[in-house]
């Protein structure tokens, strides 16, 4: 009785809070969390998410993995806006910033659960940021919610991988380097002048709009919130909510053997490095081997 109630409760373990320091969250292992929502203030006053640098959800097994990756706080709010998640109302005057677990923008409850972040067989995990420096006097509290025990092994985890490339300029820019793993939620390029996205697999042209087609396709597929031209663009395999329509890169007796990303650059003033932002869904045995408990 009672195990599958939600539990909102303050999250203590929280060291390094100071200007220019890298900030560790060390919630309870044991439990399964839905969100984490981190508040960050200057002495009471909101801040510029994009000061929260270097963002990781880091798990402890048998050797420490680093889940999830973003460029600050400002990009992981840009992603869950886009899905329509709840985030403050301004990226650059904020006071908090959510981790979400449990992916409320799918289908049904059943869906949503499936990559809830179990933590039984864990040894730690850890959620770390670099307080930029002009944060000059850094509050910092946590919570979260979360329900009974599920081992780390059961269900799916949303794996996020980064990359940067520079060299960048008008025209077509191809990328040959994303990791062809497990499936493929998302992927997410960030840049300020990507007029066109295409990706090829194994030489079958799997997607190719530009922006304005995928703004529509956005819309019809209810993602009310695309990026903007100055952001980025994003390839969304889940639209529909379902998480079995995911792009298979590997699975029993089949493996995606070459793989490319192709960005059409406008001409305005282009940056010159572009970032790659992929979510996989994966599973504890892929990122850590069969014996993820060995360090527990």
């Amino acid at each position: 009785r009672g195990l599958g109630m939600r539990v909102r409760e303050e999250v203590l373990m929280i060291d390094n809070i100071g200007s220019g320091q890298t900030c560790i969250i060390k919630p309870e292992v044991g439990k399964t969390y839905l969100e984490i929502t981190v508040e960050v203030s200057d002495n009471g006053s909101a801040i510029d998410l994009a000061d929260l640098k270097n963002l990781k959800v880091i798990l402890i097994g048998n050797k420490a993995v680093t889940l999830q990756e973003y460029k600050d706080a400002a990009e992981l709010y840009e992603i869950n806006r886009r899905y329509g998640r709840k985030v403050s109302g301004n990226k650059s005057s904020s006071t908090y910033f959510t981790l979400y677990f449990r992916r409320p923008e799918l289908e049904d409850e059943m869906e949503r659960m499936i990559t809830a972040l179990g933590t039984g067989g864990l040894k730690d995990i850890k959620i770390e940021f670099l307080i930029d420096s002009s944060i000059s006097t850094p509050k910092v509290a946590c919570w979260a919610r979360k329900m009974k025990n599920k081992n780390v092994g059961e269900g799916l985890l949303t794996y996020v991988a980064a990359q940067n490339r520079g060299g960048v300029a008008a025209g077509d820019f191809h990328f040959d380097s994303i990791e062809r793993r497990d499936r493929i939620a998302c992927i997410h390029a960030f840049h300020n002048q990507i007029q066109k996205l295409k990706l090829e697999i194994d030489g079958t042209r799997i997607y190719e709009l530009t922006r304005t087609r995928a703004n529509l396709d956005e819309d019809i597929a209810g993602r009310a919130n695309s990026y903007t031209t100055a952001t980025g663009f994003a390839i969304d395999f889940i639209q529909s909510g379902v998480l079995g329509e995911a792009l298979i890169m590997q699975e029993a007796g089949y493996q995606v053997r070459a793989m490319r990303l192709t960005a059409t650059i406008g001409s305005s003033s282009p940056d010159p490095s572009i970032r790659y932002l992929v979510e996989y869904l994966t599973t504890a045995a892929s990122l850590f081997g069969t014996n993820v408990e060995a360090a527990a």
